[in-house]
């Protein structure tokens, strides 16, 4: 956050792509939340969503964003 005083003035979040639970690393628990959500078995949303959806650079979150964060946790 950037203060003006006592009020904050600008706010921003700084996301990793990949890392989906906001751990700092792209790993398994990454990979697990990113399988259920391109599933429907859980949402991602906010920040979260986009570290997760951008991973093909395409908007949208789909099996090519489980391949590409699987590779990246991997690597």
């Amino acid at each position: 956050d950037i203060y003006n005083g006592d009020r904050i003035q600008y706010s921003y979040s700084v996301i990793m792509i990949g890392d989906v639970n906001g751990d700092g690393y792209v790993n398994v628990f990454d990979v697990t939340q990113v399988y259920n959500a391109s599933n429907g078995l859980a949402e991602l949303d906010g920040d979260y969503y986009v570290a997760a959806s951008y991973l093909d650079s395409q908007a949208g979150l789909g099996v090519y964003d489980y391949q590409a964060i699987v590779n990246k946790a991997l690597s």
